[in-house]
């Protein structure tokens, strides 16, 4: 089973656009080995915005007091790799290398 052949996804239907509004083909139905396969374009983060217990002056944060961290971590690497932004909201700030390992 291929997903999303036959869906509101596919390009033949409606491509995934919820109305007229959007324009851009986000999703393209491409062809491998005899087989049809939506091609999804990936998505290129250049902000984030985590939440973290404490910050050192580095950038290096804990997560103690907060419910998850999720993939914070991935998440800030991806945007600071396509040369973006990442904030961080924080309860305290700490002097550099003061945080525990």
């Amino acid at each position: 089973m291929i997903f999303g052949i036959g869906t509101f996804v596919d390009p033949r239907q409606q491509g995934g656009k919820l109305n007229e509004v959007t324009k851009e083909d986000l999703i393209k139905l491409v062809e491998f080995d005899n087989q049809e396969y939506l091609y999804y374009k990936a998505i290129a983060p250049d902000i984030a915005f985590i939440r973290a217990t404490t910050c050192d002056s580095e950038g290096y944060a804990t997560f103690e007091d907060e419910v998850m961290y999720l993939d914070a971590l991935v998440i800030a690497q991806a945007v600071h790799n396509n040369g973006g932004i990442v904030m961080m909201q924080v309860q305290k700030m700490v002097k550099k290398a003061t945080l525990a390992s």
